[in-house]
């Protein structure tokens, strides 16, 4: 079951957040980014970490036929922000003029991707069964404005935030979201999809330059019982969080996503005494060490085992 009380809750539950806030040993991240400003394209390949004190993070700029023409992405799966807990970020950015009376599908864009999954083991203290509740939290900006496109797309700047948990059974999404500023072919005007709610999203005056409207996201929401689970039993939360920023035809336009830090979560529970440890993974050459002995162990195993052994079951 939801709760759907986001501006009220978004305070309370970063608060929480920050109360249970753990540094995430090795959790594994992923991010890319990619970039256009009309004819040139900057892609990245991704990046995959899955050490301890690191993260992974991919930046992409592909600048303009002149100054203050650009366009920038940066995807970052982030360990763990110091103040909330773990968290992923995403800014995307672009901007550009001039290009009257040239071809109409001229396009300038910026896309981020980033994900993170931590592994999470309930903790002894409870007896019998321990339910696991989801606090989600995102907090960003966007900025839009085009003021001599006549193509119909126009100008928008967009952020998708999902949340999926694994156990030993599979795995679950169990909150997905968009949220989509629109430009002034559209009337300024901000939308959503799916699991965000309408109100999340606040009008705000601009910063300046070619913006001609700047919203403010504001989004908490608890998610009670995604999993319940024994003392003992492990489980995944997996975070992943897309900006988009995208402008096409003649156009004197500026875009902006910016969602970095702000992708957090926490975890709670409604039973009595229950609490979460982070369960570190082995680093890549630990891993590896542990593997080989593994594999010593049953060669030398095989070895001594009777011909005479066990039949095969079949499987």
């Amino acid at each position: 079951m939801r709760s759907r009380h986001p501006i009220a809750l978004f305070t309370v539950l970063l608060a929480a957040a920050s109360a249970r806030a753990v540094p995430i040993p090795n959790p594994s991240a992923e991010a890319d980014a990619t970039a256009r400003y009309q004819d040139q394209a900057v892609g990245s390949l991704p990046v995959f970490s899955g050490i301890g004190g690191h993260f992974a993070d991919q930046l992409a700029i592909a600048a303009g036929p002149s100054a203050g023409n650009f366009a920038i992405s940066n995807g970052t799966g982030v360990l763990s922000d110091p103040l909330f807990g773990p968290s992923v970020d995403g800014f995307a950015e672009i901007q550009g003029a001039g290009s009257f009376p040239s071809p109409q599908n001229l396009t300038v864009e910026a896309t981020s991707y980033a994900r993170s999954r931590t592994v999470w083991e309930v903790a002894p203290g409870p007896t019998g069964s321990v339910d696991v509740d989801l606090d989600l939290a995102l907090h960003g900006a966007f900025e839009v404005g085009n003021f001599f496109s006549n193509d119909g797309r126009d100008v928008f700047a967009q952020v998708r935030y999902s949340a999926r948990v694994y156990d030993d059974i599979g795995s679950e999404l169990v909150f997905e979201g968009w949220v989509t500023a629109l430009g002034a072919f559209r009337n300024d005007q901000v939308s959503t999809a799916f699991d965000f709610d309408p109100s999340g999203g606040t009008r705000v005056a601009t910063l300046g330059g070619f913006s001609t409207s700047r919203f403010e996201v504001a989004y908490a929401d608890r998610l009670e019982d995604v999993l319940t689970l024994e003392v003992g039993d492990r489980f995944a939360v997996e975070i992943v969080l897309t900006t988009a920023v995208r402008a096409a035809g003649p156009f004197e336009m500026h875009a902006l996503a910016d969602f970095e830090n702000t992708g957090v979560f926490a975890l709670a529970s409604g039973t009595p005494g229950a609490s979460f440890t982070p369960v570190p993974v082995p680093e890549p050459g630990t891993a590896a060490l542990v593997a080989a002995a593994l594999l010593a162990l049953a060669a030398s195993g095989s070895r001594r085992r009777p011909s005479s052994g066990r039949a095969s079951s079949g499987r």
